[in-house]
């Protein structure tokens, strides 16, 4: 019996990856933009001061 799970591995289905892309894109940019987010807020917060960035870290946190 001859399987053929990888018998075209190497095709590349374009459909497929551009459903990908137009569900990836998205998301990624998505989870990029809240790290960066919260790393800017984390630089502010730290601007104000030692004891504020540590409450932000502890309420952050939780």
């Amino acid at each position: 019996r001859i399987h053929s799970l990888f018998k075209k591995w190497w095709v590349i289905e374009y459909k497929f990856l551009a459903e990908m892309i137009r569900i990836g894109l998205p998301l990624g940019l998505m989870y990029c933009s809240e790290v960066v987010f919260f790393a800017v807020v984390a630089i502010m917060m730290g601007m104000l001061g030692v004891t504020v960035l540590a409450a932000y870290q502890i309420s952050y946190q939780y």
